[in-house]
């Protein structure tokens, strides 16, 4: 089994895509340090390597290991931080003129752009960069800007956002601003001449490759429609602008949402297609290389050249050349190869989490999956005519499948833990149900799109299109709508679980096994773990009430282990969800139960647009409306809600919502012209209350029954607005912004607060 035993390249490759992980996380210093380091470490490799008699073999072997981790240093150093730190010697207004690389939003107000920086005070430099125009700025794909702009580091703030924030591209160095259209000179890309001359001149063949997408595009559109070239798109050429948020959603939630991302799976499907026609034909085997080879990177052109779909095509331009030479292919060496050459023409690569998901999964299939497929033994010939033999070979194509999704998941679960935390249940059915739809979607996409301008094919298979795109979205709603579609990672228990994982995955692959079947004790042992680790916290974990209050902004989130009630008392102007989303995770909660807006907005209503498609939500409860706008504003909300499959109870003040164990209840009042909400939080025998301000009221009768009572902002409580709270009573007033976390169980009500003990004093008034 040993991975590196017999493939010393292989091993070399290792070090070096591990040195180049490492080396994100180490500053620009600690950098220089460590090259110097290794020089030495090389020079005196290099001097045993000459003098050395016995060992020889093995200095060589540790010469070319420093030198690789040597390079991996160099590249990093010289490809990313000493490109950044350069690049930030511009910061400040400054003549500039940039060539556009791709656009990234645009509205009638704002127009964003990748551009690279070629002149600056007419010194030419390379660099990188976002422009953000504060006006709507139709430019195009190989444009040239020319302007007087403001040079920003990426972490400073335009219009609102940080550079970094609206590109999470890693080799963006600085940010373009553009105030003002006047004295902006822009030089436009010749589109109408000839093809040879638009990819000779400047970024011709960016600008040429843009033009043929947006084509393709437009044909997938005209041909497939809206709905299923949205996701014919996402397919092809892994494009999701077009689709819905809720689609995406389904499809995180299902675990197949590597559909998007154009990898091996469509590399091999549409190559394996362009193949048996080929073979059909009767092609020379040279000439089907060189035929799939230029297909291969036709399609890496559509993509953008994304990492995940260029470690496809150089691991598939790899097999083919060992092919012509050698009748032996290295699966793993080809793969960690691919990767290497990734690496060193583009340094930044190493921040592309789809790189990295796509080398890990394959990892797993080209050194854990050909085990398995040994294991399982094929059924004869003969014994395939009869029944029996027929099932026991489908049941072996069905645990080949199983165990495919569970080798991909397990090497994922290092990505899945630290990025995204949660890992998809329902994958394996998901992968189960759209192994035969995904391959027949493709091809018939493709044939649709060649054969579409025929009006009687070109229709029939568009139809056909559509009814697998719908049975797709079908298998992948119904199995993201289950309450247990994922599970989170997030629990505390889980740090210590991946990364003994990791440890022992990473020793199966190295060391040499003599017993086969010894490669599923990491996985097996993992799952056990988890799953009793998972079970005792369900059983005793508690029921927690978190607050989150930023002078402007206040949500209360209910969660007990797997269940989350989120209440927003805020106007819609800014949701914490990420942040309360994530906290809850930690509890279990990969889901929503119920949503409580105690009023609703404008600004409530395009924020929730959003929030139903990207997470799934059960309930979402508004109050009851008490005006024609708020009646409009629940229509519209109504509309949102209906097209995500969720439920919307309206509910009136005071009334008691129930959430599994404990009830909570809303009220709204005025204070000196100003709404102010409270919401009472009730287990068995204790009484929270996350209040603002108060007259007197209905609501005076839960303040004095609070055991608790938490007041978002003192300076409400003033005039008219009195605190009826009852003797013995906790009050916490908050003045900054600050998280509370109270745990709720049925014989007592433990108060944390991260400030000091002084800070939570008991008062009394009368």
């Amino acid at each position: 089994m040993g991975l590196f035993r017999h493939r010393p390249l292989c091993f070399f490759c290792f070090l070096f895509v591990l040195a180049s992980v490492l080396l994100c996380y180490v500053g620009y210093s600690q950098k220089i340090i460590l090259i110097s380091v290794l020089l030495i470490l090389l020079a005196i490799c290099a001097v045993f390597a000459l003098i050395a008699k016995k060992h020889r073999i093995r200095a060589l072997s540790v010469l070319f290991c420093v030198l690789f981790v040597l390079i991996a240093h160099l590249n990093s150093f010289f490809g990313i931080d000493y490109r950044q730190k350069q690049a930030n010697k511009y910061c400040g207004g400054a003549q500039v003129c940039v060539s556009v690389l791709a656009q990234e939003y645009s509205s009638k107000n704002t127009s964003v752009y990748t551009v690279r920086i070629e002149n600056i005070y007419e010194e030419s430099v390379s660099i990188k960069a976002l422009m953000v125009c504060a006006f709507q700025a139709e430019l195009g794909v190989g444009d040239r800007v020319f302007a007087d702009a403001e040079l920003m580091d990426t972490s400073d703030r335009a219009l609102g956002m940080t550079f970094a924030q609206r590109s999470d591209e890693p080799d963006i160095l600085l940010g373009v601003v553009l105030y003002e259209s006047e004295g902006v000179l822009v030089d436009r890309f010749d589109r109408n001449a000839p093809l040879l001359e638009r990819l000779l001149s400047k970024n011709g063949f960016l600008a040429v490759s843009h033009d043929v997408k947006q084509a393709l595009l437009s044909r997938i559109d005209r041909i497939l429609g809206e709905e299923v070239g949205g996701v014919a798109k996402g397919f092809l050429l892994g494009e999701k602008s077009d689709m819905p948020t809720d689609v995406i959603r389904d499809f995180r939630r299902s675990g197949v949402s590597h559909l998007f991302a154009v990898s091996g799976l469509h590399i091999s499907i549409l190559i394996g297609f362009a193949e048996l026609i080929l073979r059909r034909l009767r092609v020379h085997k040279y000439i089907r290389c060189a035929i799939n080879s230029a297909l291969a990177f036709v399609l890496l052109v559509l993509t953008g050249f994304s990492m995940s779909a260029m470690r496809a095509v150089l691991m598939l331009w790899l097999a083919y050349l060992i092919f012509m030479l050698s009748d032996e292919a290295d699966s793993p060496t080809t793969l960690f190869v691919a990767v290497c050459a990734i690496l060193l023409i583009f340094p930044y690569s190493v921040y592309s989490l789809g790189l990295w998901m796509s080398f890990l999964a394959t990892l797993g299939l080209v050194t854990l999956y050909p085990i398995v497929e040994r294991i399982l033994p094929r059924t004869k010939k003969k014994e395939r005519k009869t029944l029996s033999g027929s099932l026991l070979e489908l049941l072996r194509k069905l645990c080949l499948a199983v165990s495919m999704t569970l080798i991909c998941n397990m090497f994922l679960l290092p990505i899945q833990w630290s990025v995204f935390g949660e890992i998809s249940v329902a994958s394996v059915p998901a992968n189960l149900a759209l192994t035969p739809l995904t391959p027949a979607f493709l091809a018939l996409c493709v044939l649709a799109l060649i054969f579409g301008s025929i009006a009687p094919l070109g229709a029939m298979l568009s139809a056909l299109c559509g009814a697998v795109c719908r049975a797709i979205l079908w298998v992948v709603g119904r199995l993201s709508s289950w309450s247990a579609a994922t599970v989170s990672l997030r629990y505390f228990f889980v740090d210590a679980l991946v990364i003994v994982f990791t440890v022992l995955a990473i020793a199966v692959l190295v060391i040499k096994l003599r017993r086969k079947y010894l490669i599923a004790v990491p996985f097996v042992a993992f799952v056990l773990t988890f799953s009793s680790c998972v079970t005792a916290y369900n059983i005793a974990g508690p029921q927690t009430a978190q607050h989150y209050y930023d002078d402007q902004n206040e949500i209360v989130a209910l969660c007990d282990t797997q269940r989350l009630c989120i209440i927003d008392m805020s106007n819609g102007a800014y949701f914490r969800f990420p942040k309360v989303l994530a906290k809850a995770a930690e509890s279990g909660a990969t889901s929503i139960d119920k949503l409580v807006l105690t009023e609703l907005t404008a600004a409530h209503v395009s924020t929730m647009d959003y929030l139903l498609r990207s997470q799934l939500v059960e309930q979402i409860y508004i109050p009851y409306p008490q005006d024609e706008g708020q009646i409009e504003l629940s229509r519209s909300l109504a509309v949102i809600a209906d097209e995500c499959s969720v439920n919307m109870v309206l509910y009136t003040d005071g009334e008691i919502i129930s959430h599994y164990g404990t009830s909570l209840c809303v009220f709204m009042s005025e204070v000196e012209g100003k709404t102010c909400r409270s919401v009472f939080v009730g287990g068995e025998k204790e009484l929270v209350g996350f209040v603002d301000a108060f007259s007197d009221g209905a609501a005076d009768a839960y303040v004095r029954a609070c055991d608790t009572l938490v007041v978002a902002n003192k300076k409400n409580i003033v005039g008219s607005a009195t605190l009826h709270a009852s003797d013995g009573a906790t009050v916490i007033y908050l003045d900054e912004s600050v998280m509370k976390l109270t745990r709720l169980d049925t014989d007592a009500l433990d108060i944390y607060v991260n400030k000091k003990k002084e800070n939570l004093t008991r008062i009394r008034l009368d």
